[in-house]
């Protein structure tokens, strides 16, 4: 039988709020793995666990890369990656196209645009919906 085929199963939201402790599970084609994986490319760790929870990291974009070595000594030689974005208050500001308040204070859980301008982030514009386009005056 040949290598197992790595994947990530589940990972954090993106954007991630800074201070949420980063989750992460893995799969194997194969009945038990053992899992080496990898974060931002400050080298692989093992783990006989297919969920993992990180440690405080800073904000800015991260990435995971994670491959499988089955019962057999086999390895992936493609590994899985996920990349995410910590988001922090002075990060969040950086990100804003134009909105009308100050970033202070303000993430993406409580920012409440009044336009349909985008936030950029890490794989281009996401649309941020106005919440009140719909709303009778």
């Amino acid at each position: 039988m040949g290598p197992p085929e790595t994947m990530v199963l589940q990972g954090p939201p993106t954007p991630q709020m800074m201070g949420e402790t980063p989750s992460f599970k893995f799969g194997c084609m194969e009945t038990s793995c053992l899992f080496m994986y990898n974060v931002d490319g400050l080298g692989y760790v093992e783990s006989e666990h297919d969920t993992v929870h990180l440690g405080d990291l800073p904000e800015g974009v991260h990435t995971i890369q994670v491959y499988a070595v089955d019962a057999a000594g086999n390895a992936d030689p493609t590994p899985a990656g996920y990349t995410w974005t910590i988001y922090g208050n002075t990060m969040y500001g950086k990100y804003c196209d134009t909105c009308a308040f100050t970033y202070k204070g303000a993430t993406p859980k409580t920012f409440k645009p009044i336009s349909s301008k985008f936030l950029h982030g890490v794989s281009g514009p996401i649309p941020i919906v106005d919440p009140y386009a719909d709303a009778e005056l």
